[in-house]
């Protein structure tokens, strides 16, 4: 069995809170599971673990002349377009 390294209480604690979110939104019909798990990651998941920066940071790399404020409106649209009706 190869080395794990030293344990991390952080990484440790991620992994519970991801297990017990997945487990409880496993409980859920699915029609409500899919936009609850899609409004916890786009709100909750994806502004700590900052991937609103990463797909800015990309973004400017194929489109380096384009405004911030260009790239809020279409990270705005991509959640509109795909919010359940």
């Amino acid at each position: 069995m190869p080395d794990q390294g030293p344990f991390n209480l952080r990484h440790w604690m991620q992994d519970r809170l991801l297990r017990g979110l997945i487990w409880c939104l496993l409980r859920l019909p699915y029609r409500w599971r899919v936009p609850l798990c899609g409004w916890v990651v786009s709100r909750i998941i994806a502004p700590l673990a900052g991937y609103r920066a990463r797909i800015r940071k990309i973004c400017s790399s194929f489109f380096p002349t384009c405004r911030r404020r260009r790239f809020g409106a279409w990270s705005q649209r991509c959640r509109t377009m795909w919010a359940a009706p």
